[in-house]
């Protein structure tokens, strides 16, 4: 676990853009998870999620955005994706966007949704990591690019920064 301080985007910019950056991406909590996420070892990563908003972590460095990068998940079963619903209601209560990147559309993104995790408000789904932190990047700096919610083909509501991210070439899904 770092926050996003540690983690830029391969964006290349101005020094004093990416001085302001890292003072701001410090309300960006990274976690980079592995292997086979199932009953037994879900509840590691809920414990640690729940440390994020306890009241003295949260005195001490609040957190905006908190980023799941799925690349190197092999597999979540059935109680897993609950385990992140009830995540994202406990995040939500401190006004913490979940933001998961890496779970392509195959069966972990199927999961995902079979439990109604895409459907829940504050929770936003990115193709890489990159994507995700760039998005997550021009909110913190003030953009409303982010903070726009549209209707997408499908009439799911989304965020329009993953609108901007396919408009850009690549191939966000929801």
């Amino acid at each position: 676990m770092h926050t996003g301080e540690k983690t830029l985007s391969t964006v290349r910019r101005p020094s004093a853009h990416r001085a302001y950056l890292r003072e701001v991406s410090q309300q960006t909590t990274v976690l980079h998870l592995q292997g086979f996420l199932f009953f037994g070892t879900i509840m590691r990563v809920e414990e640690t999620i729940r440390s994020l908003v306890t009241e003295s972590a949260w005195v001490r460095a609040p957190v905006r955005f908190l980023v799941l990068d799925f690349a190197l998940l092999l597999g979540v079963d059935l109680s897993a994706a609950e385990a992140f619903v009830r995540m994202q209601r406990l995040l939500s209560g401190r006004n913490v966007v979940l933001v998961i990147c890496g779970a392509g559309d195959g069966k972990i993104f199927r999961a995902l949704d079979s439990v109604g995790l895409l459907d829940l408000p504050d929770v936003e789904f990115f193709v890489t990591f990159n994507d995700a932190m760039e998005c997550e990047f021009a909110c913190l700096c003030h953009r409303p690019v982010c903070d726009t919610k549209i209707s997408s083909r499908d009439g799911k509501r989304v965020s329009a920064c993953l609108v901007r991210v396919e408009q850009c070439g690549d191939k966000a899904r929801w």
